[in-house]
């Protein structure tokens, strides 16, 4: 699972693959503005541009910045893309394919990504909840001490991506099962989910790790992952067709 851009009150639910192609679709016949920051840009500015068109493998690209300097040199280069749609921030990592130059005119086709990650702010906070949007997690076997707290960064209805401090990751062992408690924007439902965590990553900051958990299969599971995809989708139905 991706991790999104850091934003102490946002996380990203992940769209599937229909979800996401739907809408790249969507966003190809509007023509939409896109967002593309190279990994090599030195100034750290993104490449603004509009969608021209698509191919099997890529989005077509026209970069609004004619001095953008030699686009050949960009083939392969990994870049964060975002893209807005009626409202709602769309974000993928993607990696330039191909590109070209006459003259003044600079194409760029861009790899089309199988998910595509749409950005939520939390507009109501429980009085328990600090700006972040926190994930509890009970470790097997710790039931009887105080839960871990982290912070929720990407989420699915097959499991999410959250930042934990050192100490509480090293006490989440991978493959090891542990119970999550969490919140999603716009729903007061809390959700209680059995899982194990399947990966550990560096964060952006010294001390922190991204913890990534799948939830656990199961009948009881399936039920709550059902409330879950209900929570997570309910806004997005105009938007995907469903």
């Amino acid at each position: 699972m991706n991790t999104p851009p850091t934003d102490s009150s946002s996380y990203a639910i992940e769209l599937d693959e229909q979800q996401s192609q739907q809408l790249l679709q969507y966003a190809t016949r509007s023509g939409v503005e896109i967002s593309v920051l190279p990994h090599t840009r030195v100034d750290g500015l993104p490449v603004m541009a509009d969608i021209v068109g698509s191919t099997d493998e890529g989005v077509l690209i026209k970069p609004r910045d004619t001095t953008l300097g030699d686009p050949i040199s960009l083939i392969s280069v990994y870049c964060e893309a975002t893209l807005c749609l009626d409202g709602a921030r769309f974000l993928f990592s993607t990696n330039v394919i191909d590109a070209h130059q006459d003259g003044d005119d600079i194409g760029l086709e861009i790899a089309k990504p199988t998910h595509l990650h749409v950005l939520q702010r939390r507009r109501h906070h429980r009085r328990d909840l600090r700006s972040d949007t926190p994930v509890r997690i009970t470790p097997d076997g710790c039931e009887n001490r105080p839960a871990l707290e982290a912070a929720l960064l990407n989420i699915s209805t097959g499991g999410l991506a959250c930042r934990i401090d050192q100490t509480g990751a090293d006490t989440c062992r991978i493959e090891h099962p542990v119970t999550l408690e969490f919140g999603v924007a716009d729903c007061d439902e809390v959700f209680r989910m059995p899982a194990q965590v399947c990966g550990k990553t560096p964060g952006a900051e010294k001390g922190q790790i991204i913890l990534s958990v799948e939830f656990a299969s199961g009948a009881e599971t399936e039920i709550q992952r059902e409330r879950l995809s209900a929570a997570l989708y309910h806004n997005l139905v105009a938007l995907t067709g469903g």
